[in-house]
C-alpha cells in the first residue's frame, strides 16, 4: 500500500514544477499599488448582492477606480496585452470558469498592479487605510485554526507551511512584481501539462493547476528576496472573504453564482476528439479512483 501512495504521490506531483518557461517577458517592478480595483464575473448582469458589494466598495474607497470584467473584456485583454497566452487560456474548459478567472487575474495585475477581488469579496475599510507606502505586495493565510473562522482549510500535503496555502481570491500587488511572474509560468505550465487521469477533475484539479497550491508553490522560493508584507489571515488586512458569509450565509456564493467548479467531473483542459472519447468511456472508474485518492491530498 505505501508504494502504491508513493508512486501516486509522484505522479499526481508532476505539475507545479517550478521554472521560469518564458511565457511572459520580465518587465520592472511598479513602484506602488496603483488606486485600481478589479473584479470579474461571467456576464454583466448581477445578483443584487453582488451589485450592492460593488456600490459599497466604489463609496468606501472614493479615490479607486472599480473595473468589471466579463467574459468577452477578459478574452479581448489577454489577445491585447497577451497575445502568446491566448492559446494557452483557451485550453481551459469554459466549464472551468474559476480557473480562467484564476490566471486572468495573475496575467492583469502584473500587467497593470492593484488591487483584485473575487465577485463575492470585500473589505471592512477603505483600502487606503489598509495599504501603506511602501506596500508592494500583500499575503496571507486563511483563518484556518480548529476552532476557527475556516477551520482546517488550505492545508495540502505539497505545502510545507503549517499555516497552509497562501489565499488567492484577493492579489494585491504593485505592477511587474517577480512573485506574479513565477506563478503566471507555472500556471501556464500546469496547464500545458495538464492530465485528466493524473491530475484528477472538479475542486482539486482547479486549487492544484491553478489555484492556491499552484500559487503558493510558486510563491514559496521567492519569499524571502522581494517585497511583500504577510499577514496570519484576511482579518489582519481587513479583506472578506465573502459578502455572504458575512451575512450569516455560509457558502452561499456556491448557490448564487454560476455552477461551482468542484461540481464538475469534466476535464480541466478541453482535450482532443480520442482523449475525450477514451475519458467519456473511462469516466467510471476514474470516479471511483479519485474516491480512493482523495486521502492523498
Amino acid at each position: 500500500m505505501n508504494c502504491f501512495v508513493n508512486y501516486a504521490l509522484k505522479v499526481r506531483g508532476s505539475l507545479n514544477r517550478l521554472g521560469d518557461y518564458n511565457y511572459i517577458a520580465k518587465r520592472e517592478m511598479g513602484d506602488n499599488i496603483p488606486k485600481l480595483i478589479h473584479q470579474t464575473y461571467h456576464n454583466k448582469i448581477l445578483p443584487p448582492e453582488i451589485q450592492e458589494n460593488i456600490q459599497y466598495l466604489k463609496t468606501l474607497n472614493p479615490e479607486w477606480e472599480l473595473k468589471l470584467y466579463d467574459d468577452d473584456e477578459i478574452l479581448n485583454y489577454i489577445k491585447s496585452h497577451y497575445p502568446k497566452l491566448v492559446d494557452i487560456y483557451n485550453k481551459i474548459n469554459p466549464i472551468y470558469g474559476a480557473a480562467k478567472a484564476d490566471l486572468f487575474r495573475y496575467l492583469l495585475i502584473y500587467n497593470e498592479g492593484g488591487v483584485y477581488l473575487d465577485i463575492k469579496s470585500s473589505l471592512s475599510k477603505p483600502l487606503n487605510e489598509i495599504l501603506r507606502a511602501d506596500d508592494r505586495y500583500l499575503l496571507c493565510y486563511w483563518q484556518n485554526g480548529p476552532c476557527d473562522f475556516h477551520p482546517n482549510i488550505g492545508f495540502h500535503r505539497c505545502i510545507a507551511s503549517s499555516f497552509g496555502e497562501f489565499q488567492q481570491w484577493h492579489v494585491i500587488a504593485a505592477k511587474g512584481h517577480p512573485f506574479l511572474k513565477a506563478v503566471i509560468e507555472n500556471v501556464c505550465n500546469n496547464i500545458l501539462n495538464y492530465n485528466p487521469f493524473i491530475h484528477d477533475t472538479g475542486g482539486w484539479s482547479v486549487v492544484n493547476s491553478t489555484g492556491p497550491i499552484a500559487y503558493t508553490l510558486a510563491i514559496e522560493p521567492l519569499i524571502n528576496l522581494y517585497p511583500h508584507r504577510l499577514e496570519r489571515d484576511n482579518f489582519k488586512f481587513n479583506l472578506i472573504y465573502s459578502v455572504f458569509e458575512s451575512k450569516g450565509i455560509a457558502l452561499g456564493h456556491h448557490k448564487i453564482l454560476k455552477k461551482h467548479y468542484t461540481q464538475s467531473s469534466e476535464s480541466l483542459v478541453l482535450l482532443p476528439f480520442a482523449h475525450q472519447l477514451i475519458f467519456n468511456i473511462t469516466r467510471p472508474i476514474i470516479k471511483l479512483i479519485k474516491t480512493t485518492l482523495k486521502m492523498l491530498r
